[in-house]
């Protein structure tokens, strides 16, 4: 089950390493979650935050590039600790009758014993936050949705860091009686990894490596399309 779990990495020229007598998974996880609602301008301020830790005992820890040598992932018992620590925050305000924002962010701190030594988790953003508009016209024909969204910086294998970065996604609605028209973008910012496959000229090699995307791979896109709506009349 290890290997299916952890299938992702068969996209790469990595030799695999199995330690005998791999434990079962055992952890202890709390948290708590909490809403409250304010009212402001005669509106009201919907704020959720919740906060959970989750504390192995033992894992199965997944090492990359470890004490084994380079190009090698390794499955080992847990030799040392293992946690996550989540944070979020969302909150939801509606401007007049035509304009609501929702807020959010999320902090994640996951450290991983690697090789004697407590380090950030691979390929996890500290730090993620999305902001949204959702504007509609008086009569409820148009609907206008921006949302915005950054991811944090992270770690990759070697502990190396990979850069923070935003994104920006938009649609435009238009609701008639029995179908909805609506185009919009993807990633309008037009991010991306310049170089998401390592060695992809090399697939056979074994520096080849497709598990380390962090970020987008494809620039802006835009799409467009139909709903149609059916309702079933009722029966006298």
């Amino acid at each position: 089950h290890s290997l299916a779990e952890n299938s992702h990495l068969l996209a790469s020229g990595r030799s695999f390493h199995f330690e005998s007598n791999l434990k079962q998974e055992e952890a202890w996880n709390y948290g708590f979650s909490t809403n409250f609602t304010f009212p402001v301008h005669g509106k009201n301020l919907d704020v959720n935050a919740e906060y959970y830790f989750t504390n192995f005992q033992n894992s199965m820890v997944v090492n990359v590039d470890g004490m084994n040598g380079a190009h090698t992932v390794s499955f080992e018992n847990l030799d040392g600790k293992n946690y996550s620590h989540t944070v979020q925050v969302d909150a939801t305000y509606p401007f007049g009758d035509i304009l609501d924002v929702t807020a959010a962010c999320r902090f994640n701190d996951v450290r991983t014993t690697f090789d004697g030594i407590l380090c950030t988790q691979p390929l996890t953003s500290r730090i993620k936050g999305l902001l949204t508009l959702g504007f509609k016209s008086k009569l409820d024909i148009w609907h206008f949705d921006i949302t915005g969204q950054i991811s944090g910086k992270g770690k990759l294998y070697d502990q190396t860091s990979y850069p923070a970065f935003f994104q920006l996604q938009a649609q435009i609605s238009r609701e008639f009686r029995h179908f909805t028209v609506y185009v919009g973008g993807e990633n309008l910012t037009a991010y991306k990894m310049s170089h998401p496959v390592i060695a992809a000229d090399n697939p056979w090699s074994d520096q080849f490596d497709a598990t380390q995307v962090w970020g987008p791979t494809h620039g802006a896109m835009a799409y467009a399309g139909l709903r149609f709506n059916f309702k079933r009349q009722s029966k006298n």
